[in-house]
Formats: C-alpha cells, structure tokens, sequence
C-alpha cells in the first residue's frame, strides 16, 4: 500500500504546496475539496491554472514541455527541492490515478476522500459551481459530445459514429475534439471560459472519463457517461449529482494494466484494450446504439458474443447499430447468421419484436461465377448458435436455403434486415424479398459490400438499383423512402 511519505518532500519553509504534475482537469477537479478545507498558505502547481482561480491558493502554471520522464515518473526541473524549500509540505500527484491505494484496487475509495486522507483534512461542504467560477448560464438546446480522451482512448471512430447516431435522431449535437476535421459539429474551446460556458450551457453531456464529464458531474448536468478502464459509477456518485453511466466489463481487458491501470498506464503498455478500434474490447465496444437508448440504465453491457462470433468488425458493428430506428415498425431478420454474433446484437437491441435467423447452418449453400467462397464454408450448426443465443426468447431459426424457407414470413413487415450471405444470388434473393416488405424508414443493411473476398455482394446491391449508402468500409444499407 502507498503510504503518505513516499508523497511528501522534506520542506523546511511554510505552506503547503500540491504538485498536480501530468494531471488532467478531472484530477484538479476531484482535489478541489480537499484543498478548499487546507488552513494556511497554499501553493498549486498545475496544468491548468485557470481552473484554480476562484479558490483562495496561489497556483504556479507548469507546462508540459518543462517536465522531464525518468522510468515513467514525470518530474518538475530541479526535483531535488531546489525551488520548493520554501514550503513546509509537498504532496505529488503524478498522472491520473497515481495517489490511489494500490492493494485494494482502483477507486476503492471516493477520490475526495482519498485527498483529504492525503492532506490530512476533514472535508468541508463544497460549492463547486462558485470554485469553477460558473455564472447562470442559458441553457441551449445541444448535446454535448466528448468522448474522446486523448492519453486514455483514441476513440475518433466511435465519436464519428456516435454523431451520426445523434444526428439521425434529429438531436442538435456539439462535438467536442482535439482532432482536427471539416464538421459542422466540431469545436475546439481554446479558453477556460468558453469551455465552461460549452459545459454549462449543454442540455445533457455524453462524455467518457475525461474533464468534460468532471465539470459536468459537478455541476450537476444531465450526464452519459462511458466507462472502459476505470469504473465510472465509482468515480463520479462522489458528486451527488444523477448521472447515468454505461460501463464496459472489466474481463474484457487483456491489457498489462488488467484490473490495476497504474502499474502499466502511462509506461508504454496500454496493450489493446482500449486503444484499438477493430479489436472491440472495453471503450470502443460500447456502441452509439448503447449510447442513445431513452431508459436510465447504470449496468454492465452484454457484448461478449459478438466480439467473440461476429465476423463483422468493431466498426461496422457500430455503424450498423446507430442506424436501429425503435420508432419504425415491423420485426427483424439476418440472413447469413454464422455463429450468431450480430444476431445477439439484433436480439438485444429490439427484444420485443420477432427476430428472424435465416441460414443454411451446414455453411454457403452454393457458389457462382461472381462468388470466391466455396459451397460450406462458414458453417456453423444451429445447436452451436441455439447455444450463443440462449436467454433470447424473441429469436426464431429458420434452417435451409432462402428463399424456399422465407414463405411462412411473407406477410410480416420489416423494421430492420442485415445481410451477410457473401454470395450474389442470396444477397438478390435477400434483397429481393425484402425490400417490398419493408416498413417506411425501415433499412437493410449489407456487410462486405465492395469487399474484394465477396464481389457478388456489390454486384446484387448495384443490380437492384437503389440509393446505396456506405459510411464505412465495406459496409452499405438502403432504406425505405430515405428523402435525399
């Protein structure tokens, strides 16, 4: 267990001083009341000196450039107290996490808690909208989007799609990022002030672990929060403020820094968990659909089937699923199942409706001069995807080769269809039956569409003459009186 001396320096002067070195705005955040209930002089070195400015503390602005790295620790220049003698105590707190308690695990604690434990004060009632200075702002009609965070995730995909999703809803949407880009949505504060207004101002904030959701937490906004390497719900009940947070599972992580991030983050061993958008583990496997569901929900998220059966990737996954309407009418069907992993998708996500399975379960039923796979391949039995479907009770099989098995749905109407049948001719078949079928707004999605392994997809899709959409490689849907 960390114990308070490998923290505290041996000044001989007055004071405390509180060195927020390589820290983000949630760590001067989350200190805040600590150092609020200080008694004497008090000195912050920080990052973000802007933040500090409504509290009674002197505050020292230290930039990035001017700290070295020596074996992963990020040190001010003359660490060795040569400009901090004049203090009687110094605490660090270096990254993000770096004063929680090892042995128990991160966030066992309330971060305030830990800060007052550190400083040894006794935690005062804190008025966070006073320390950050925020006035009464007019709320306007956006959504606040960040989910982005630059040292933790490199999620640009996943926001791309997420504001696609929002913006299908017809939502007003202001996208917060650091990358740069042509969008209309897009904006970068380059102030303290006009971050705070952008914050304050925001009808709700979908946010990942960052400083958005920090000031947004504390300030008592509607808030989305996502989770992947930390445990959010932990984090941010310490502000009392509802939020309501969808929580990737920790065993989804293979990373170094499984279940205890300070011993690999910030050392070159992120691993995959996070950082990888096509391996759909942890952040990036929460998908916009997840993220616009209308019900509170404070859980952990199903997703291992798919990642583990579903050949379709992470992103086109994403894609797939922040195009589902709730509001158009009609059931929903696969056909190409495999071994279920996007069928779970489409069973979760509409699990009152009649989720239809069609497949040959014995792999490609035939192959024709536009086709590169052969007869069988991809086979799976439909005891095997019965099994990975368990608990789905909205799920029907259909075995054999469609269209001869679609007679039976004939009359249904449709909501949502994905094909994933690689051939041409089941893709014409597919496309063919359901498309009269198909409820005003309702889409058919297409997996491998001008994929070089699958040509006759493209071919089909061409062939029956609608407007094709392609927001992501390989990937293509049409829909129902879609107004262009």
């Amino acid at each position: 267990m960390r114990t308070r001396e490998q923290y505290q320096l041996n000044g001989t002067g007055i004071g405390t001083c509180l060195l927020m070195v390589q820290c983000g705005i949630g760590d001067d955040i989350c200190a805040m009341p600590a150092v609020a209930s200080l008694k004497g002089l008090i000195t912050i070195y920080t990052h973000h000196p802007d933040l500090w400015a409504a509290l009674n503390v002197t505050v020292v602005t230290v930039k990035a450039d001017n700290m070295t790295c020596s074996n992963g620790e990020y040190l001010l220049p003359d660490w060795d107290n040569a400009h901090l003698t004049k203090f009687e105590r110094i605490f660090k707190l270096n990254n993000w996490g770096g004063w929680e308690d090892d042995e128990q695990g991160f966030n066992s604690r309330p971060r305030f808690e830990q800060l007052a434990d550190l400083l040894e004060v006794k935690l005062k009632p804190f008025d966070f909208k006073a320390a950050l200075n925020v006035q009464n702002s007019e709320q306007k009609d956006y959504t606040l989007l960040a989910v982005e965070s630059n040292e933790h995730w490199r999620s640009l995909p996943s926001a791309r799609d997420t504001l696609n999703a929002l913006r299908l809803t017809g939502e007003k949407v202001v996208w917060l990022t650091e990358f740069p880009n042509s969008r209309p949505e897009a904006r970068r504060c380059k102030t303290w002030a006009e971050l705070l207004e952008t914050v304050a101002s925001a009808r709700r904030v979908i946010a990942v672990d960052n400083g958005i959701a920090h000031i947004a937490a504390a300030l008592g906004k509607p808030l989305t929060i996502l989770g992947g390497m930390t445990n959010v719900r932990d984090i941010f009940s310490q502000y009392g403020n509802p939020f309501e947070t969808i929580q990737a599972p920790f065993d989804e992580c293979q990373s170094p820094c499984y279940r205890n991030p300070l011993r690999g983050f910030g050392r070159g061993l992120r691993g995959k968990c996070c950082g990888v958008y096509d391996s759909p583990r942890c952040m990036e496997s929460i998908t916009p659909h997840e993220i616009l569901l209308p019900t509170p929900r404070d859980r952990q998220i199903e997703r291992k089937a798919p990642q583990k059966q579903a050949i379709t990737g992470a992103g086109k996954l994403h894609v797939m699923q922040s195009l589902f309407d709730s509001n158009v009418p009609g059931a929903v069907a696969e056909l190409g199942v495999y071994q279920g992993g996007s069928a779970k998708v489409l069973a979760f996500a509409f699990p009152d409706r009649p989720c239809l399975l069609f497949d040959t379960f014995e792999g490609i039923p035939f192959k024709g001069e536009s086709d590169t796979h052969d007869v069988g391949e991809f086979s799976a039995s439909m005891e095997e995807v019965r099994a990975a479907l368990e608990g789905y009770p909205n799920v029907t099989f259909v075995k054999g080769v469609f269209p001869d098995t679609a007679s039976p749905y004939k009359d249904l109407r449709y909501a949502f269809v994905y094909l994933d049948a690689d051939q041409y001719q089941s893709t014409k078949d597919g496309l063919e039956f359901f498309w009269p079928r198909m409820s005003p707004g309702g889409i058919i999605a297409l997996d491998d569409y001008r994929w070089p392994q699958c040509p006759g997809v493209e071919k089909a899709l061409l062939e029956f003459g609608i407007e094709i959409h392609s927001p992501v490689p390989y990937f293509a849907f049409i829909k129902k009186g879609l107004i262009t």
